[in-house]
């Protein structure tokens, strides 16, 4: 997954920035390193070899050699080739993240315009999630290389409850007449499920069917074009370029940021030295920029700034289920006023000293030393409904059980969740 630094730096002081430097996991050490230290292990050889080793006139040579490669690393254009390929994948990494299809909108749709509650109807909303999540893995099975060692086959599928068996020979069959990915067919499902529950009267209205139709036709928009974007990558040339320059530079630099016997008078050698701290720095960066692009050209791979979709998955399949089969039923029994008819706390003033009591048959709120008794019914007591505990608020036991059973309850993935 993505590293998140998001709430290490809730403001711009020094210290908070600092402290991203030093934090190894996705960052440029991690990439960079090993590649590091086989370099400066090739240059100090050369070092070496250059100072204890060649006599006078192959030293003479060894120099030449020095000011030539010098002359080639200045020449490469590399920030101008690494800029553009960078920004280049960097632009598609975002775009792909931006079209990673969410099913809540759909879902929130269905539950609404689907809102009876007996089997059939809860069987037509669940039939059309379960349709809506294979899309997501027929299309992910593809493009993301965790998906496919977890679900490789159909079977897999059907064990895990997203198809019954009589969906995979469906599948199956149509494998035969095309090679292509099937995810626009649970899909078609959908659509079909919708149609149906229209035609049994589930449905409110036309207009709901309409739109949810619009909201698959969108899903399936997404899910094409993540597949048109790992079909057409970032063209190959421009990729051999990108690591041809940025190789050819350090090999280059190996010998070219040596340095030289300040008595032989070389221009911008008038210093000697043993570490070269500015080449290690032109590592860190040129290198650096190359290992970021080169990791962002498969969003959906294993690096540490790649997506993690077997969570997203997950989420999408959880929360689908809550939103058409538990959350949608547990709604307020009517409209309260929190404010109770006054004007919202100034923010800027200070807040009451609050203290809530629960131990007593009638809880007790303490406001400003106040004591306040709280009745169990909500119109009759002037405390906001926030300070009250979940019973003495109107909860229905039956959706209180439902709630405290979907908290417990763990991601709906298994062959019997449908």
């Amino acid at each position: 997954m993505t590293v998140t630094y998001s709430k290490n730096i809730p403001d711009t002081n020094f210290c908070a920035f600092t402290k991203l430097l030093f934090r190894w996991r996705g960052s440029v050490f991690k990439l960079v390193l090993p590649e590091l230290v086989v370099y400066m292990f090739v240059y100090f050889m050369f070092s070496a070899l250059y100072r204890f080793a060649l006599p006078e006139d192959c030293r003479r040579i060894f120099e030449k050699i020095v000011l030539i490669c010098e002359s080639f690393s200045t020449a490469v254009p590399l920030s101008f080739v690494l800029g553009i390929y960078v920004t280049i994948v960097v632009t598609r990494w975002w775009d792909q993240y931006m079209l990673i299809p969410w099913p809540d909108d759909v879902c929130i749709l269905v539950a609404t315009y689907i809102n009876k509650q007996d089997e059939r109807s809860k069987t037509l909303k669940k039939a059309f999630v379960r349709y809506i999540n294979l899309a997501f893995i027929l299309t992910f099975s593809v493009i993301s290389p965790k998906i496919s060692r977890l679900y490789p086959t159909l079977d897999h599928l059907v064990n895990a409850g997203y198809m019954t068996l009589g969906e995979k020979e469906i599948l199956e069959v149509l494998d035969e007449e095309s090679n292509h990915n099937k995810m626009w067919l649970p899909l078609a499902w959908a659509c079909l499920l919708i149609a149906q529950a229209r035609r049994e009267g589930r449905l409110l209205d036309d207009h709901g069917q309409k739109v949810i139709a619009l909201e698959i036709s969108n899903l399936r928009y997404h899910c094409s074009r993540l597949q048109e974007y790992h079909n057409m990558s970032v063209p190959l040339v421009y990729t051999q370029v990108a690591t041809m320059a940025t190789y050819s530079f350090f090999i280059s630099s190996i010998m070219g940021q040596q340095f030289l016997d300040p008595r032989q008078g070389y221009p911008g050698h008038s210093v000697d030295g043993y570490i070269p701290m500015f080449s290690i720095l032109q590592y860190l960066f040129y290198m650096g920029w190359l290992r970021v692009a080169e990791s962002l050209l498969n969003p959906f791979g294993e690096d540490d700034d790649d997506f993690d979709i077997i969570e997203f998955l997950d989420r999408h399949l959880e929360v689908s289920f809550l939103i058409v089969d538990e959350m949608m039923t547990l709604q307020p029994d009517s409209v309260q006023d929190s404010a109770q008819g006054k004007a919202p706390v100034d923010r800027r003033s200070p807040l009451p000293d609050i203290e809530i009591h629960y131990t007593s048959e009638n809880p007790q709120v303490v406001i400003n030393n106040e004591v306040k008794m709280v009745t169990a019914s909500i119109s009759e007591t002037s405390v906001p409904l926030s300070l009250l505990p979940p019973e003495e608020i109107g909860l229905r036991p039956q959706y209180r059980q439902r709630l405290n059973s979907a908290r417990r309850s763990p991601s709906p993935v298994g062959p019997n969740v449908w």
